[in-house]
């Protein structure tokens, strides 16, 4: 009897059992079915592997980048000591793509870096990548991990030592036995601790997961020499600069001359308008001041021998634009109309003023190489102007379009050009003598100096940084050598001291005033 009641009660709960499941679902068998997923192989190519030493992100990281009809995937591998990687195999399991990586250790050629694989999916039967996951296989290596980020060492550097920079620094992570070291360099950054602000070089050592500072190392690159603008330099003699004040309500403009080589300051003359540029006379007998009221502009001459600043004046009145000094005593003058320019000549020991052309042309600017000028005729809303050169002001030759020539000797000239489709200025180097270009340098150049007949230097604006790149050109070899890393391209170059002089303002908050410094370029290497 109880073997037949146990029988029942077992009957019973079986058929319970059975009744709470649904008749469509059979979990054993769905069990059995995920686990008999077939495992697909991915047809792909490799399109590029690199160790990027960004550093920006370094957790492991899989993108979709979907162009057209090609799908590719942005795979970054997080933090890894290697050589380099290869892709052994690309699986797809369900609604994941598993993608297998290994890691290459060539001894003399292990870093730390994040590798960075483009990876093209040839399969077309993988239906929405969107709706893919991805999963990272490291077969033979584990990702590095770190506490503290590339973010968060550099805001630990600018707080600590009281710093402040509009360039991107240099940054490595390197390993040091059991540690992991961020190694940092700034090079030309202001130091806030300075009263003068001095531009300084800092490098700076830390454990990337303790965040202790291991070792720094701040080296001082310039000289304040003062507030002011750069308007003239004399190579190993002076520099000329207008520093502008509010006074009394006002806006004031005075002029300042540096002595490179006594570093004396001197304050040679103060306007109640404002002084628009003001240039030594080749022998530096003269300082030549164009004064402007936003109208009218005047003429003044300052002879070295007394500083006294006297105005010019003439029968006819010239309302002068622009000047270039032709030698010791004569001053080139351009005076422009709606509708033409008149180019007068200004001889400063007669104090007599005589007019040499009028040309039907809007006039910008004018360089002179002994009886030769270089004349820049303005093209409105354009970047490039019309260059040409005349003897005579009648017959002109060399008709290019550009800006900011300048002579190199009486047979090249150096001019920019701007290449709107790529937006950068390309160095061109003409040769008078055989109406041909003679070189055109592919830099982005914001500016450039002539040193003498046989070299130049120029600044290129580089692409992904905030800062500048100083270059050195040889004219017979065509030989281009980058000279340092720079953060401004308002600069004047002495050779003899090798020695940059430039115009910068600090980016302080409350800081707006423009500051002249020199920089030792022996330091920036």
């Amino acid at each position: 009897m109880k073997r037949i009641l146990f029988f029942l009660v077992i009957t019973s709960l079986i058929i319970i059992v059975a009744g709470c499941g649904s008749s469509d679902q059979k979990p054993f068998l769905a069990v059995e079915s995920k686990e008999n997923i077939e495992q697909e192989l991915i047809n792909y190519e490799v399109e590029k592997i690199v160790l990027s030493k960004g550093f920006q992100s370094i957790e492991p990281n899989v993108e979709v980048l979907k162009k057209t009809n090609k799908i590719k995937l942005l795979t970054s591998l997080g933090l890894v000591e290697s050589s380099g990687v290869t892709i052994n195999k690309i699986v797809k399991d369900g609604k994941q793509i598993d993608i297998y990586v290994n890691s290459l250790f060539e001894e003399d050629k292990l870093q730390l870096a994040v590798p960075q694989v483009v990876i093209e999916l040839k399969d077309s039967q993988l239906g929405k990548i969107e709706d893919m996951k991805f999963n990272i296989i490291n077969e033979n290596y584990k990702p590095i991990n770190i506490k503290f980020g590339k973010n968060q060492v550099l805001n630990k550097i600018y707080s600590h030592f009281k710093i402040s920079t509009n360039s991107i620094p240099t940054v490595n992570l390197t390993r040091l036995k059991d540690k992991v070291l961020w190694n940092i360099s700034f090079n030309t950054i202001f130091d806030k601790q300075s009263s003068k602000a001095p531009l300084v070089n800092l490098s700076v050592q830390i454990d990337a997961n303790t965040g202790d500072i291991i070792k720094s190392e701040k080296n001082i690159v310039s000289n304040y020499i003062d507030e002011g603008n750069i308007l003239d330099y004399v190579p190993g003699n002076s520099l000329l600069y207008k520093r502008t004040q509010e006074v009394e309500g006002k806006i004031m403009d005075s002029l300042w001359s540096y002595d490179t080589k006594s570093k004396e300051i001197t304050n040679i003359y103060t306007s109640k308008d404002k002084i628009s540029s003001a240039a030594f006379s080749p022998d530096l007998k003269f300082i030549s001041i164009i004064e402007t009221d936003g109208n009218l502009s005047d003429l003044y001459i300052i002879p070295s021998s007394d500083k006294r600043a006297y105005r010019v004046t003439s029968e006819n009145p010239i309302n002068p634009k622009t000047m270039m000094w032709k030698n010791g005593n004569t001053l080139f003058l351009i005076n422009n109309n709606e509708d033409n320019s008149n180019i007068y000549s200004y001889n400063v020991d007669k104090n007599e003023s005589q007019l040499v052309a009028t040309l039907n042309m809007n006039i910008e600017n004018l360089q002179i190489h002994d009886d030769n000028f270089l004349v820049v005729e303005g093209e409105e809303n354009e970047v490039n102007k019309k260059i040409s050169i005349t003897k005579n002001w009648q017959d002109f030759k060399f008709k290019d379009s550009g800006f900011n020539p300048k002579f190199i000797d009486k047979n090249k000239i150096a001019y920019l050009k701007n290449k709107e489709s790529e937006d950068k200025n390309l160095l061109y180097i003409y040769d008078v003598n055989t109406s041909k270009i003679y070189d055109i340098l592919d830099y982005n150049v914001s500016n450039f100096l002539t040193i003498s007949n046989k070299s130049l230097i120029f600044v290129e604006k580089n692409t992904c940084n905030n800062d500048y790149t100083l270059y050195s050109y040889e004219y017979n070899n065509k030989e281009v050598q980058s000279i340092a890393k720079i953060n401004g391209d308002k600069i004047y170059y002495d050779s003899n001291n090798n020695l940059i002089y430039i115009t910068l303002i600090p980016p302080f908050e409350n800081e707006k005033a423009e500051i002249i410094y020199s920089l030792d370029l022996n330091k920036l290497k």
